[in-house]
């Protein structure tokens, strides 16, 4: 198998329709030739990923690929302002257009990432551009309400750090820089353990404080758009014009979607795998969705192309496995017409925590699944943040009073996050 030597093209300027324009990475083969290309797009810095030799930017382009790396609108190189998400759609879809177009591209082209970089491709699957034949997506949700379980947003992820909620503090210091308000990146740096930590793990004090939304103030010059999420419906118009889940039903490509057990998008790529492969709008839809889910946390495993669990817990040798591969078995079938006999494989490629091996299966949910109910117990209160509350197969009568606390300044509205 050949594998090439890399140019990297840095700081190409790539026209959106309204004249702004996205400062874009292209990572491509050292040889004639057009190749096929896989988009990747994100508000973290481009910069950030080249110092991995490992990479996708550079592991891509060594087996045959065009790889951008872009910035998002209003983000470090690119032109214009920072809306999140809101903003991916067409900006998206004018990259995957102009990529095509190159002299270098066989003008097939992939939309790849993980977590917001996944999220930038799910607006453009509804509109099915003609030069987009397969999607893959890691850890990213196809709705808000995927991460909004039992009725309550999942805070230790979301908001501590590492998490969607705290972004306007990790993305918020860029935000400053560009409109010259250095003077506030101290601010910033209070609410946070480790100011060079990319998660930004929020101090104990300020993950204790309420309301939340006192952030709102605090972040105004940061992330202006902040009130947003916390006024709007959350499931309503709003969402879901960033959101898979109105759309499931019109999704007429294959699509490999990644996620891991401990991961805060679980259900999301679950529900997009199952739905899809239920109700696709073709054939091709339904008979082509890839799911793979591993013994992983959300960000970090994947800075390497393998991982062998999720932070100190081992689950054994067989737990690493070298994504890449199956990555660019996948993209060689759909984007090179070769035939790497990943198809024939079934579809579904889980890691079965306990017995600490991989398995393959047919279908999600599995129909062999047996339902357990679990029950609550504590003999000691569990209502506190260390409480000694349990679950258990065992039912028990209630002997003791029910545990019981106070939510303090967090005002309850079911269909607004008002918090």
């Amino acid at each position: 198998m050949t594998q090439y030597k890399v140019i990297r093209e840095r700081n190409v300027m790539v026209p959106m329709r309204d004249g702004t324009c996205l400062a874009t990475d292209v990572f491509r083969p050292d040889a004639p030739g057009r190749f096929p290309v896989l988009v990747n797009r994100g508000p973290y810095g481009k910069d950030s990923y080249v110092e991995n030799p490992h990479h996708s930017v550079w592991y891509f382009p060594e087996h045959g690929y065009v790889v951008l790396s872009q910035d998002c609108r209003g983000r470090f190189e690119s032109e214009g302002d920072y809306d999140p998400l809101f903003q991916e759609s067409n900006d998206g879809w004018d990259t995957v257009e102009w990529a095509a177009r190159q002299p270098w591209s066989n003008g097939r082209v992939a939309t790849t990432g993980q977590s917001y970089l996944a999220a930038t491709s799910i607006p453009l699957l509804p509109q099915q551009t003609r030069y987009l034949p397969t999607f893959k997506q890691w850890h990213r949700c196809p709705h808000l309400l995927t991460f909004i379980r039992a009725g309550c947003i999942t805070l230790g992820e979301l908001w501590s750090g590492d998490g969607w909620c705290l972004t306007p503090i990790l993305k918020g210091r860029n935000t400053l820089e560009r409109a010259g308000l250095n003077d506030l990146l101290s601010e910033m740096d209070k609410y946070v353990l480790e100011p060079g930590n990319f998660g930004q793990p929020l101090t104990d004090e300020w993950y204790q404080h309420l309301p939340l939304r006192d952030w709102i103030e605090r972040l105004k010059e940061a992330a202006p758009y902040f009130h947003e999420y916390f006024d709007e419906e959350l499931d309503g118009p709003y969402w879901w014009k960033i959101g898979l889940k109105q759309h499931l039903q019109r999704i007429n490509i294959p699509m490999f979607h990644i996620s891991s057990w401990y991961d805060i998008f679980l259900e999301g790529a679950l529900t997009a795998f199952s739905e899809i492969s239920e109700k696709g709008a073709t054939p091709l839809a339904k008979e082509n969705q890839k799911l793979l889910v591993g013994p992983w946390g959300h960000i970090r495993p994947f800075t390497e192309p393998n991982t062998g669990g999720c932070g100190d817990i081992d689950f054994g040798e067989a737990a690493a496995i070298e994504l890449h591969e199956h990555l660019r078995r996948w993209f060689d079938h759909w984007l090179k017409d070769e035939d790497t006999g990943y198809l024939d494989e079934p579809s579904v490629n889980i890691f079965v925590m306990g017995e600490n091996q991989w398995r393959q299966e047919d279908e999600w949910p599995l129909a062999r699944t047996h339902y357990t109910k679990f029950y609550l117990h504590g003999d000691t209160p569990a209502n506190s943040k260390n409480g000694g509350g349990y679950l258990s197969t065992v039912p028990r009568v209630m002997k003791n009073q029910m545990n019981t606390f106070t939510i303090q300044k967090i005002l309850y509205q079911p269909k607004v996050a008002t918090l």
